[in-house]
C-alpha cells in the first residue's frame, strides 16, 4: 500500500489513501492500523489470524485475508492504473528486500 501511496504522490501530488505512514523496523505502516484491521474484522471484511513468522516458531506474525470482493467502483482508473503499476513491478520481490526499500528511497524508481 506505501508503494502504491508514494507512486500515486509523485505523479499526481496527493496521497491515494490518505494515511499517515508511521516508521516501523520492516517498513512503513499505516498509524493507527491495528484500530483499522480490528474495525475491518467487526464488520466481516477481513479474518485476522496469526503465523510463524518466516517459518519460526518463535516469533509470530499479524496476517489476514479478506472475506469479501472489493467494490472497484470506489477507484478512480488512474488510482487503478497506479496500483496495477506498483504490483506488476512489486511482484516478484521478497517481503524483506521490499522492506529494505522502505528505507533507501532513493533506490525506488515508479
Amino acid at each position: 500500500m506505501w508503494f502504491s501511496d508514494r507512486a500515486f504522490m509523485y505523479k499526481y501530488s496527493e496521497t491515494l489513501t490518505g494515511l499517515e505512514y508511521i516508521k516501523m523496523q520492516y517498513g512503513p505502516l499505516p498509524k493507527k492500523y491495528e484500530k483499522t484491521l480490528k474495525e475491518l474484522e467487526i464488520k466481516g471484511v477481513i479474518h485476522i489470524y496469526q503465523s510463524n513468522a518466516y517459518g519460526n516458531d518463535d516469533k509470530k506474525q499479524i496476517c489476514f485475508h479478506s472475506l469479501i470482493e472489493p467494490n472497484m467502483s470506489d477507484f478512480k482508473a488512474k488510482e487503478i492504473q497506479i496500483i496495477d503499476e506498483v504490483m506488476a513491478r512489486l511482484k516478484d520481490e521478497r517481503a524483506v528486500d521490499l522492506s529494505k526499500q522502505t528505507h533507501f528511497l532513493n533506490t525506488l524508481s515508479f
